[in-house]
């Protein structure tokens, strides 16, 4: 499973710098969005909701509006359905994930930044 999961990273890497050359992406976009499917890859290896649940948070606050990572990547549904399937058996753990999957979840903005909301 370790292989797996590290062929899959370096394969991800080299993907990543293609699409960053064909989307503008900032390096600074690219090196979070790495970092958001690392979480995905060692939350799933692990069996850790709450990393998964940090990779969707990542994901969902990328910088600037052409941050979308395309096709290739995990999306935000798919990152969900794999934190609801470890969290099963869970009560709290299966609510958080619940919650930040709401689409009505209400987030208080603690700090506002480029009309982003942290």
């Amino acid at each position: 499973m370790k292989t797996l999961l590290i062929a899959g990273v370096l394969t991800l890497s080299s993907a990543l710098t293609v699409h960053a050359e064909e989307a503008d992406l900032t390096p600074q976009v690219m090196a979070q969005i790495t970092m958001s499917e690392q979480l995905m890859a060692l939350g799933t290896a692990r069996d850790e909701p709450l990393l998964i649940l940090a990779a969707m948070r990542l994901r969902a606050t990328l910088d600037g509006p052409t941050a979308a990572p395309g096709d290739g990547f995990t999306t935000q549904k798919d990152m969900a359905a794999a934190a609801m399937k470890l969290a099963e058996g869970d009560d709290a753990l299966t609510g958080i994930v619940e919650d930040v999957t709401a689409e009505s979840a209400r987030r208080m903005c603690i700090y506002a930044r480029n009309g982003a909301c942290y």
